[in-house]
């Protein structure tokens, strides 16, 4: 006795023998493809498996098979198996059967191509992936892959960001940003160089690392510029250890040293400029580079 209602996917796969082993079944114990079944018969099993009928939809996904097997080799990729593939085929036919119109004149594996094509496409895309990429971000890559590919069997060359934004009327930054999405991740630990014993993050560079020899060589001339400091009168050591922030220090304007040494301005800037000339002639008199 039918249902009252369409099987669910779950229940279509049940409906397969060999399911209990959870593997697809072969297309070679299927009939040649949906020419296997009348026009007639063909719609007969499309209306039964819509009312719940298990037999049918059995039916259906046999004569279909062949099919679904064609479209799944084309998309075989390291987080599916075939047989997985196969199975998200049978989801898109399902989904065929429900929206099939008999009245059209078409068989169903015509209609039910794309169907199939569209949920083996959209599982792989969505799981091939060690980062989510939404369903909208991966049909345009999909078309800017094949517009790249079509300017390279066309005309020898690959197609430049922009030439990519004029054709699909996105911006540069965003067709950047979306074929740096297309390239595939890879594992800082993966192992890189003849050796095969460095890993890659060993040899990312850190920009925001202070450059060792720089720091090295920041540190000998704070040193030699402490030294240079001795040599000059206290008030003008302090006049340019606060006027340039040494020690940590923030940096001083002309009218905060007029005021903490409680002389003019003016007179702030005449000892800042006879300081830097002394150690001027003292960095001269030393040979420091």
């Amino acid at each position: 006795m039918a249902s009252e209602t369409s099987p669910t996917i779950s229940e279509a796969a049940a409906a397969i023998p060999g399911k209990a082993s959870k593997s697809a079944p072969s297309p070679y114990d299927a009939p040649a493809g949906a020419m296997g079944l009348a026009r007639e018969d063909e719609i007969a099993l499309v209306v039964r498996c819509r009312c719940g009928e298990r037999e049918a939809t059995e039916r259906l996904i046999r004569a279909n098979i062949r099919l679904i097997y064609k479209v799944a080799r084309r998309y075989r990729c390291r987080s599916y198996t075939l047989d997985d593939l196969v199975q998200e085929g049978i989801v898109g036919l399902m989904a065929a059967i429900k929206r099939f119109d008999e009245t059209r004149g078409y068989r169903l594996s015509t209609y039910a191509l794309h169907w199939i094509r569209q949920a083996i496409a959209r599982a792989v895309e969505q799981n091939d992936r060690l980062i989510h990429v939404p369903v909208q971000a991966t049909s345009e890559i999909r078309r800017l892959v094949r517009l790249r590919e079509d300017q390279l069997r066309d005309h020898g060359r690959l197609a430049s960001e922009g030439d990519l934004a004029v054709a699909t009327g996105l911006s540069e930054h965003r067709v950047a940003q979306l074929l740096g999405t297309a390239e595939d991740a890879v594992s800082l630990d993966a192992l890189v160089g003849g050796d095969q014993e460095t890993s890659l993050l060993e040899m990312a560079e850190d920009h925001d690392a202070i450059d060792p020899e720089y720091a090295a060589l920041a540190g000998l001339h704070r040193e030699q510029l402490r030294i240079l400091l001795g040599a000059l009168r206290p008030r003008e050591q302090e006049v340019v250890r606060q006027r340039y922030g040494f020690d940590g220090l923030a940096p001083c304007t002309l009218d905060e040293l007029s005021q903490r040494m409680q002389v003019s301005r003016e007179r702030v800037r005449q000892i800042e400029v006879r300081a830097i000339q002394k150690l001027r002639y003292l960095m001269r008199a030393s040979q420091w580079d």
